[in-house]
């Protein structure tokens, strides 16, 4: 259930690809037949990813809402990036949305366009009516991509600002 936009594919990592995307990115990339120049995963963001996967895994029917998706250049076949819902919908219908990009990509558009499928998306899925996303106020990049993407500034609280997305 991959999805295609203009200039991407986003990808839904199943548990043995996340597996092998966080531990030996050498199989990951024979398995896919692709290359991988997403965001450097190997400290924090690591361990993210690493929590992702085990609700992935300990919650299999709910698993698209922790999977991972990365996304690909359809021109040159090459991982950018990645994005996800973070959790199942909350008693409100709202879910939680990250990203990242490898910066050699960044302000060309791809992530604008990524996090629109995603939201598309989310709302096809049961019990989902809001998504809300978190940045840092001093991610600007982040924020233009939220606000190109119609999301609102709905609350701030020391560095960190949160955007809300209405269906």
């Amino acid at each position: 259930m991959n999805l295609i936009t203009n200039r991407l594919e986003l990808i839904p990592l199943s548990i043995i690809e996340f597996d092998y995307l966080l531990n030996n990115l050498t199989l990951f990339e024979k398995n896919l037949s692709i290359k991988y120049e997403g965001e450097d995963f190997q400290n924090a963001l690591h361990h993210i990813f690493s929590k992702q996967l085990d609700l992935m895994i300990t919650h299999p029917h709910d698993s698209i809402f922790f999977a991972l998706w990365v996304i690909k250049k359809q021109v040159n076949q090459v991982i950018i990036g990645s994005l996800c819902f973070k959790d199942v919908p909350n008693k409100n219908g709202e879910i939680e949305i990250g990203y990242g990009i490898n910066p050699r990509h960044q302000n060309m558009g791809f992530m604008t366009e990524a996090v629109n499928a995603l939201c598309q998306f989310g709302y096809t899925l049961p019990g989902v009516h809001q998504i809300i996303a978190k940045t840092s106020r001093k991610n600007i990049a982040s924020q233009k991509v939220l606000l190109k993407n119609h999301f609102i500034l709905s609350d701030s609280s020391g560095d960190e600002y949160c955007y809300t997305h209405q269906k």
